[in-house]
């Protein structure tokens, strides 16, 4: 989760220099915790 904390902060903040290979393998090898963290995400705005 930690991971993604950090990834979603380099999205949002440094949008201009992510790099779309670590965004596919991201999707690719780590969707598991892509979902996990969305479903976190929408649990705070219940």
């Amino acid at each position: 989760m930690v991971r993604m904390v950090g990834f979603r902060n380099l999205v949002i903040h440094a949008y201009r220099k992510v790099d779309l290979a670590i965004v596919v393998s991201v999707i690719v090898d780590r969707l598991d915790d892509v979902i996990a963290f969305g479903d976190r995400v929408l649990g705070l705005t219940d």
